[in-house]
């Protein structure tokens, strides 16, 4: 369960920075019914700042964190403990309870800063515990006094004086579950007090709200989840992808001399596949361990590991993984590449890929390589995915709180409330284009990321096979070498013509240098060895080596030597003849490598003794022994060794040539020897023809080891301009411009329409309560007043009591049925009234003779007045 609520913590930060955001709005909606009685207004500043806080915590967590970030929220958090604070210390003495002024705060902001003297988890504690937890007791006291007043919703207010007391008490701990819980607590309780104030529960949606939001959530948290399966999926994958790139450059054959134990050490193979190890690890910037294992018993052995000898973090062979997973074990039993993790071991927690090593003869493992990423980068990748999710969620929340806020407000101006109507005015506006831009980012972001999931496929692909096809040269010309070494140790004596028969095929159709036979001539066969190739045509052939300044001169006395003694093809090559390879310090380290290990070596890149261009220049050695001789031990090896057959390669021409062979797609590579010294470090760039390439910032990158004859090499591709343009897909790009051109039209037109209606709505509002308080007060006159309409035969329109009550109407409707020249006595005078009434706006006092409904005359005086063109309203005393 523990494990549950650890890998939820971020949408528990999400949830319990919501709760506050929902906090807000109740305590903003009370501002505005209750702001004259009780702050409400600090305890929704309050809300807003701390869940904007969460979410910042949030960001923090998803994201890379930095110290300015850190101090912000850290300003934000107290900020809001103030408001906090101020809410409690405002209601209390608002209520005439526990009166105590704003200097309260200096005393408390200073003991918040004490905690700065303990580093900065001190100043947080101390930040906490001073503001916070105080802040939190003082709302809860305000808020159960405001509770025993005579009014509604008592019950919730009683509600969240509990939340915020053990809010209190709970903010000192990291858990976030229960902070969590709190804040949904006291979210909801001042949303059913707020809900308590009007009349009937649910009448301005607080359980529509509830429900949508319980919806978002419940839904939300499954696309969270699957963003993040998806994105530890795809790590995952491409984890065991780097795996079984190194697997490929590891020789099965030299895992297998291992003896997996202590005596290793000392072993020639355990040295060399250490040293490759730790080179492949630096090839994979991402990979912290690499090792080998084996089954012994029935538990995992380490062969070799990346780590230099004598660290703390080496594992010597023979050490027993006591932590071994059984997805390790089943891979031995199952031949089948796996990935196993997140695990916790003695060196840390990793997320490992396991990848057989198979003998290719009988299919079965020799050996498990293990590959160990750290799960901090893992975890961190996972959350930024998981963040996406959140923040489009926290985006649909944020929108129905809004939304509930602006039909709350809708609702009060249109039943006459003296509230502010800016939500009304800006609200649609906001709501949509909130919307709007939520839907067309959203929209954009899955487009972009199809649209680069798809072109990463195509990319990686192509770049992985060009890789494969580069890696299969290097085999080919391995074997091609070890293939003329076994011709040699097969025919015994081998002559110039022989020789030449057998590689001309190979030089011509292969894009190397040359070919070269370097006999093993010892000090007395040396004079033989040079008499012969003279014989041979080879005019001034004699044995020869480097000077001090790169000149070559006749090579001096020692035991034996190594000369280039046949070159395939001659031209070009004439110059290395005779020359003694091993009089070259780092050419006689890589043949003696060769001799004791049995196996073709690639040394670091040289400088070609027959050419005067800065080429970068490679060698490969492969030894030929003696025919039929044991070739078991390294003595054996040593003295049976007849010579060297020598792979000479431009690495630039080489690699230009089998690169190039490939399709021309766009796609840039950079081939490289990451030991070798600076200046002969790259071997290969290919320089695409149509575009542009971008090495220090490219869309995408693939990078895979190539094993050249145990010299680690690295391949780098990257898609070029013209490679871009042509398999990603931009079409996304117009999402953005149409998306928020459509957002901006809606929002207009419906800003238009609802705030044309409200405000019709609102005046008709204030029209029928200014009527409504118009006729209260005429009814009650003892003086009559009555409208009446214009034109030739102007006749009431509305009457009062006292009125009715003078033409001794016995129903109001019978005198709004009679023409108002009617109820003169003389009609003259009625003619003459109403003629006056047309041309002026105001008549006051106008003395003359009515008669009732019933014939009695009476006097009586009237006073007009009307607005110009419109129905006058007229104050009739008879």
């Amino acid at each position: 369960m523990q494990e549950f609520f650890l890998s939820q913590i971020d949408y528990f930060s999400f949830v319990h920075g919501l709760a506050f955001i929902l906090l807000a709005a109740f305590g903003s909606l009370l501002h505005r019914k209750q702001s004259q009685d009780i702050p409400w207004h600090w305890l929704a500043l309050f809300a807003a700042t701390y869940g904007l806080h969460e979410w910042a915590d949030l960001l923090a967590l998803t994201f890379k964190d930095s110290v300015p970030f850190q101090w912000i929220r850290l300003a934000v958090m107290a900020a809001s403990f103030i408001f906090l604070m101020e809410f409690g210390r405002a209601t209390c003495q608002r209520l005439g309870y526990v009166k105590v002024g704003r200097w309260i705060y200096l005393p408390l902001l200073v003991v918040a800063l004490w905690g700065v003297k303990f580093s900065w988890p001190g100043l947080d504690a101390s930040v906490r515990y001073a503001l916070g937890s105080l802040g939190a007791l003082w709302a809860g006291l305000a808020l159960y006094r405001l509770s025993v007043q005579p009014a509604r919703g008592q019950a919730a207010l009683r509600w969240a004086a509990v939340g915020f007391v053990l809010y209190a008490v709970a903010i000192g701990f990291s858990f976030s579950f229960l902070h969590t819980l709190i804040a949904i607590l006291v979210a909801l309780a001042i949303g059913f007090y707020d809900e308590a104030q009007e009349d009937g529960w649910g009448k301005y949606g607080f359980g529509s709200l509830v429900s949508v939001l319980l919806i978002f959530l419940v839904a939300g948290w499954f696309s969270v989840n699957w963003a993040g399966a998806h994105e530890a999926l795809s790590r995952r994958q491409e984890l065991l992808r780097f795996s079984q790139q190194i697997a490929q450059a590891i020789d099965y054959r030299q895992v297998q001399m291992l003896n997996a134990s202590a005596s290793d050490i000392d072993s020639d193979v355990y040295s060399r596949l250490k040293e490759q190890l730790q080179i492949l690890r630096k090839n994979m910037v991402d990979i912290r361990f690499i090792y080998l294992m084996r089954k012994v018993k029935g538990q995992a052995v380490f062969l070799a590991d990346s780590e230099l000898a004598g660290s703390q973090d080496e594992s010597p062979p023979g050490q027993i993984l006591e932590e071994a997973p059984p997805e390790l074990l089943a891979t031995f039993a199952s031949g089948q590449s796996t990935v196993e993790g997140p695990s916790a071991d003695r060196w840390g927690s990793w997320l490992s890929a396991y990848t057989p090593l198979n003998d290719h003869r009988t299919g079965k493992a020799v050996a498990i390589l293990g590959v160990d990423q750290d799960t901090h980068d893992y975890n961190l990748s996972i959350a930024r995915k998981s963040g996406e999710m959140i923040f489009i969620l926290g985006l649909l929340c944020v929108m129905a709180i809004l939304g509930l806020m602006y039909v709350r407000c809708y609702l009060d101006i249109r039943e006459g409330s003296d509230g502010k109507a800016t939500l009304l005015r800006f609200g649609m506006l906001g709501a949509v284009v909130l919307l709007g831009v939520t839907l067309t980012g959203l929209s954009f972001l899955r487009e972009r990321g199809r649209s680069l999931e798809t072109f990463q496929t195509i990319f990686l692909q192509r770049a992985s096979v060009r890789a494969q096809a580069v890696a299969q040269a290097l085999l080919l010309q391995k074997e091609r070498l070890e293939g003329l070494s076994h011709f040699f140790e097969n025919a015994g004596q081998v002559q110039y013509r022989e020789f030449n028969h057998y590689v001309k095929p190979i030089v011509e159709g292969d894009p190397l240098q040359a070919l070269e036979w370097v006999p093993r001539v010892s000090r007395q066969e040396r004079a033989d060895y040079e008499a012969r190739a003279r014989r041979d045509g080879l005019e001034g052939f004699e044995v020869r080596e480097l000077n001090a300044d790169g000149k070559l001169m006749p090579a001096t006395e020692r035991d034996e030597y190594f000369p280039v003694y046949f070159v395939a093809p001659l031209k070009g090559n004439a110059a290395a003849l005779g020359f003694d390879v091993a009089s070259d310090p780092e050419r006689r380290r890589a043949m003696e490598m060769s001799r004791d290990e049995g196996r073709t070596v690639v040394p670091a890149p040289v400088r070609f003794v027959q050419a005067l261009t800065n080429s970068t220049g490679i060698l490969a050695f492969t030894p030929v022994y003696a025919e039929a001789k044991a070739q078991k031990t390294v003595d054996e090896r040593r003295m049976n060794l007849r010579g060297f057959i020598i792979g000479v390669y431009r690495a630039d021409e080489f690699l230009k040539v089998v690169y190039s062979a490939l399709p021309a797609e766009g796609l840039a590579c950079l081939i490289e020897d990451p030991q070798a010294p600076a200046a002969s470090r790259i071997l290969y760039r290919h320089k695409i023809r149509i575009g542009t390439v971008d090495w220090d910032k490219p869309l995408m990158k693939y990078e895979s080891p190539l094993s050249m004859s145990g010299r680690e090499w690295r391949i780098t591709i990257i898609p070029g301009s013209s490679f871009i343009d042509a398999y990603l897909s931009r079409g996304y790009i117009f999402i953005l411009p149409i998306g928020l051109v459509l957002t901006g039209l809606l929002a207009a037109l419906l800003n238009l329409l609802m705030v044309r209606r409200f405000q019709a709505e609102m005046l008709v509002g204030l029209r029928t309560i200014e009527k409504e308080k118009y006729f209260n007060l005429v009814n009650n006159l003892t003086i009559g007043v009555y409208r009446h309409s214009l034109g030739a035969a102007p006749h009431f329109l509305e009457v009062n009591p006292a009125l009715l009550s003078m033409f001794e109407g016995d129903m109001n409707e019978e005198l709004l049925q009679r023409n108002i020249s009617d109820l003169f006595q003389d009609a003259s005078e009625g003619r003459g009234f109403i003629d006056r009434l047309e041309e002026s706006r105001f008549l006051r006092d106008e003395v003359v003779r009515f008669k009732t409904l019933k014939g009695d005359v009476f006097w009586g005086s009237m006073t007009v007045v009307r607005k110009q063109g419109e129905d006058g309203d007229v104050y009739f005393d008879g």
